[in-house]
């Protein structure tokens, strides 16, 4: 006798080109610049194309990528650019960018700056050529060669005394009245952050940019978000002369270097354990996320065991933060990603503590997502013992998005039935 069997079947598409760009700077130096390139073996396109910065100080030049829906595998892609001259010398590096089917896997990057790239290299100028090469895969799992890249992006986002003058100051503790502490600087590259964030998007109270030196700035940093789903460590809540009195270790570098006027972004809506895991995924598209606090402690083991192992990437952080600050960024595919991770943690166990979370009822899609799962498992919680009592802790502690949600589920009637044979 034959039984059913499941059958998976998954296709890879594994693939590397090599292209030369000639006259470089005339691209760099060009607004509207436009060139496409077509690989009828791979079925990508890759359009080349040029624009000055919104405040009109430097040029990009820039790439759409396109694959013919025909080459992909119907799930998200992970693509690698680099940037060589002709002596092999690295002018940048992008590993593990997400392209998803949607769109023909379109994936637009920023390669090279007029300011950055063209002023820096002696070599680009000279050979006004550079070696473009490309990898897409069906699978960010990292060669042995990529390690080292990455521990280079990551000690370059740390290094305090880079001469980029981008800055951001984040903090990994908050005291119970939201005063926040503990603050690290972090110098990504400008042209990073430029092309893939729109810092304008963020309220002030969310990331406030400080000309000048950070002291006081520093010292009255409050967290915009209280809830405790963000990854904010505690901390005791200082004297008030101490907090007067207290200055940031040098080793924070949180005031300007030499006095300068430089200008500091002060990130207050997550922590700096989010903030480095985001600069992280800009680089190179790889993101680690911790377990759910609802999980209990399996979150501090998980974190535990992969900083122990992992001294050269950032600690594994909140998806409901980073998915909170891609938001705010527009940043759909790492909305995405957050949003997986978050379905992929909902049981039983933690279902309803996480629909009624305060979080969840200030986004739409999560709510939608996390409602799906709860209707998918309201049989089996039912059964559990001490359920109604549950729902009623949340109906009298709830706000009333919280009871709306419950009355959706329940039926008027039936909920007013059960508070009244519960009271």
């Amino acid at each position: 006798m034959i039984e059913n069997v499941s059958v998976s079947i998954k296709r890879e598409l594994q693939a590397s080109l090599e292209l030369k760009l000639n006259h470089v700077g005339n691209m760099l130096k060009r607004a509207a610049y436009r060139d496409v390139v077509r690989i009828a073996e791979t079925g990508s396109v890759f359009e080349f194309f040029s624009f000055k910065t919104p405040d009109n100080q430097d040029m990009m030049l820039a790439v759409n990528f396109l694959l013919d829906p025909l080459f992909g595998t119907g799930q998200r892609l992970y693509l690698d650019f680099s940037g060589y001259s002709l002596g092999n010398v690295e002018y940048f590096r992008y590993v593990n960018l997400v392209a998803e089917p949607v769109n023909n896997y379109r994936r637009t990057v920023n390669l090279l700056s007029r300011n950055i790239h063209l002023e820096k290299f002696a070599s680009l100028q000279t050979e006004d050529a550079m070696i473009f090469k490309i990898t897409i895969s069906s699978s960010p799992d990292p060669s042995p060669k990529d390690a080292p890249v990455k521990d280079h992006i990551y000690r370059t986002i740390l290094n305090e005394q880079s001469s980029e003058p981008m800055r951001f100051t984040a903090f990994s503790h908050r005291t119970p009245s939201g005063r926040l502490t503990r603050g690290r600087s972090y110098v990504p590259s400008a042209g990073v952050i430029e092309s893939r964030v729109n810092l304008s998007s963020f309220d002030s109270v969310d990331i406030k940019i400080v000309t000048g030196a950070l002291s006081q700035a520093v010292t009255d940093a409050r967290a915009s978000y209280t809830d405790q789903d963000s990854d904010f460590e505690e901390d005791a809540e200082p004297e008030e002369e101490d907090r007067k009195s207290k200055k940031p270790r040098k080793s924070q570098s949180l005031e300007s270097k030499d006095g300068n006027e430089e200008s500091t972004f002060v990130v207050q809506m997550v922590s700096s354990h989010v903030w480095e895991a985001f600069l992280f995924y800009l680089y190179c598209g790889e993101l680690v996320f911790a377990p759910l606090k609802s999980e209990g402690a399996a979150r501090d083991e998980f974190i535990k065991q992969f900083t122990e192992k992992n001294l050269d990437a950032p600690r594994p952080c909140s998806c409901k933060s980073m998915y909170r600050l891609a938001f705010k960024a527009g940043i759909p595919h790492l909305q995405n990603r957050c949003l997986e991770h978050l379905e992929s943690r909902l049981t039983v166990n933690n279902i309803l503590v996480e629909v009624f979370s305060p979080f969840t009822s200030q986004y739409k899609e999560v709510e939608d997502m996390e409602m799906g799962v709860l209707s998918d498992l309201w049989e089996q919680l039912k059964k559990q013992q001490g359920f109604t009592e549950k729902l009623r802790q949340i109906y009298d502690n709830g706000s009333d998005h919280t009871k709306s949600l419950l009355w959706g589920l329940l039926g008027d009637a039936q909920l007013i039935n059960k508070r009244r044979r519960l009271a």
